[in-house]
């Protein structure tokens, strides 16, 4: 075809939302509304983002800490959503599987560390209305997540126990 008026369109049959991994692609080109070529294509499309990834190994039941992670820019063509998007959504937290050098960090891989030992001596802090009291020498019967709530032994009257909420190592609270 002769003259400037030349379109071109890209169309792709895909319904995802974002185009990664192997596309396919229709290409067109038209002259005056009528289409003077056409043919396909199939393209691999890769995505990429700066993430937190592992510096070194780290074991099971490892607190994670800055040192272990670094954030680079990598390939998340095939990641589906769970990642952890930066150093502060894993930092702190304990892996529950040994995690290789280089490896993309999933929420699924950690939780939150134990804050209280099963057998461990701790302080309950009990909160009634106004008046606050706090509880030293609680057995912890079970071991707890912050969140968590565990079985104390009651040090004032050994026939009785306590559920308290984990706040933070060592202390838990009766509301």
């Amino acid at each position: 075809p002769e003259g400037d008026d030349i379109e071109i369109s890209i169309d792709t049959s895909s319904r995802k939302k974002d185009l990664r991994g192997q596309v396919y692609l229709s290409i067109r080109a038209m002259s005056e509304g009528a289409i003077f070529a056409s043919t396909s294509a199939r393209i691999d499309v890769s995505t990429y983002r700066v993430m937190p990834v592992l510096m070194q190994p780290v074991l099971r039941g490892e607190q994670i800490t800055n040192d272990h992670i670094e954030e680079r820019r990598v390939d998340v063509t095939d990641v589906r959503g769970m990642e952890a998007l930066d150093k502060a959504q894993i930092v702190g937290l304990v892996a529950k599987r040994n995690l290789p050098v280089d490896s993309l960090l999933s929420v699924r891989d950690f939780e939150m560390p134990i804050l209280i030992e099963r057998g461990s001596m701790n302080r309950i802090v009990i909160n009634n209305g106004g008046v606050n009291m706090k509880v030293s020498g609680a057995r912890a019967l079970q071991s707890g997540r912050k969140g968590d709530i565990i079985i104390f032994s009651n040090p004032l009257n050994d026939k009785e126990t306590l559920h308290a909420r984990v706040m933070k190592r060592g202390v838990a609270v009766i509301n």
